[in-house]
Parts: structure tokens; C-alpha cells; sequence
């Protein structure tokens, strides 16, 4: 075990046990960048739809708006992503096609095959990509916003009874002054370190999205 220990310390994490002309860390990281690529965009999604919905949900506290999606994100945070990729594959995926065009929606991988990935352009490719991972970033993004959009209610609500923003009501500043410089800055940094933390569990999700839809 300490030499297993020691090993791994250097990233020599030995051979694949299907052909050992193969290192784990090569094939590792020939594959890191679809996990990256699943990991890193819900990320930045979650953090401006999560606080755009956590402001909406906090200045609407208790009325129709904050009750309604709290319900919504509740049943999606429910709602297991094993369930979910499947049926988007089946009920939005098969024999449909992107809103207002007349592209089929991929049903799995990164991108086309390469027969003719290889003959686009940059960004023709960059478009082609984007269309196949549309629904897999869907997979992965929905339980992630559901849990920070309610920690970012919670995060906006206890600022805004601070006293400072209290203060600078006083002082006759204009609310959207106070809510982005004031209000927004503070609940942001509870917010990003949340979704910083939250970087693992995504991880783990997109593994299961990657399966699934045969990336």
C-alpha cells in the first residue's frame, strides 16, 4: 500500500489491465477535457441564473413568485439525473429538432463522427459542439441550480436586512445601486465559494450524463 501511496504521489498510476502499452493518466487525460469541458460550463451557468433567480425569489419573499419556484427548484433538486438524461433523450432528443431550424437534436456524444467533425471549419465545429452537448449540460445543470438558486435566496435575504443596507436606503440611494454594489457583491462571495465547493459533486454527475449519452 505505501508503495501503491508512493506511486500515485508521482501520477504513476500503472497500466490499463486491457493493454499495457497504456498508462492510466494518458488515457486519463485524453478524456479530461469532456469532464472539464461538462464540468466548468454549468458552473459559470449556476452562477448567473442561480443568483439572477435568488434575487427574484428574495425581493418577492412570501408572494406568488418566491412560493412558485420554490416548489419548482424543490422538485427538481428531487428529480434524479438518471431519470432525467433518459428522458430527454427519448421524450426531447428522438426525432426532433432544434427550436426554429431543421437540425436534428444529437442523440449522444461530443460531437459528429469524424468523417465529418474533420471537415468543418472552427466554427463549424464550435456549433457542432455545442449542439451535442446541449442536452447533456442540461442533465447536469438542473440539480446544481436548483440547490444554489435556494442558497442564493437565503445568501440575498440575510444581506438585505443588514444594517448597512439599511443605511444606504437611508441615504437615499437608488435600489439598484444598493442591490448590485451592496447587496450583490456580499451575497455573491457565499454564492461562488458554494459553487466552487460544489465542483466534485458536478464531477460526479457528468459521469453518469458522459454514460448515458455515450460520450
Amino acid at each position: 500500500f505505501a508503495k501503491y501511496l508512493g506511486r500515485v504521489l508521482t501520477l504513476d498510476f500503472g497500466t490499463m489491465r486491457n493493454d499495457n502499452n497504456k498508462t492510466v493518466i494518458s488515457e486519463v487525460a485524453k478524456r479530461f477535457k469532456y469532464s472539464l469541458t461538462l464540468s466548468v460550463i454549468p458552473m459559470f451557468i449556476t452562477l448567473f441564473l442561480c443568483i439572477f433567480f435568488g434575487f427574484l425569489m428574495a425581493l418577492y419573499q412570501n408572494r406568488p413568485v418566491d412560493y412558485s419556484l420554490n416548489i419548482v427548484f424543490l422538485i427538481l433538486y428531487a428529480i434524479p439525473v438518471f431519470v432525467v438524461a433518459p428522458f430527454l433523450i427519448e421524450k426531447v432528443a428522438l426525432h426532433h429538432k432544434f427550436p426554429f431550424t431543421n437540425i436534428p437534436i444529437p442523440l449522444g456524444g461530443f460531437t459528429s463522427p469524424e468523417e465529418i467533425y474533420d471537415k468543418l471549419n472552427s466554427f463549424q465545429r464550435l456549433i457542432n459542439t455545442l449542439q451535442h452537448i446541449a442536452l447533456p449540460l442540461v442533465a447536469i445543470l438542473y440539480g446544481t441550480l436548483a440547490a444554489q438558486t435556494r442558497l442564493s435566496r437565503t445568501a440575498v435575504l440575510e444581506v438585505l436586512r443588514q444594517d448597512y443596507v439599511r443605511t444606504a436606503y437611508a441615504k437615499g440611494l437608488p435600489a439598484s445601486t444598493v442591490l448590485v454594489k451592496h447587496v450583490g457583491r456580499n451575497a455573491a462571495i457565499t454564492i461562488v465559494t458554494s459553487i466552487a465547493s460544489s465542483l466534485g459533486v458536478i464531477l460526479g454527475g457528468s459521469l453518469i450524463v458522459e454514460t448515458l449519452f455515450q460520450i
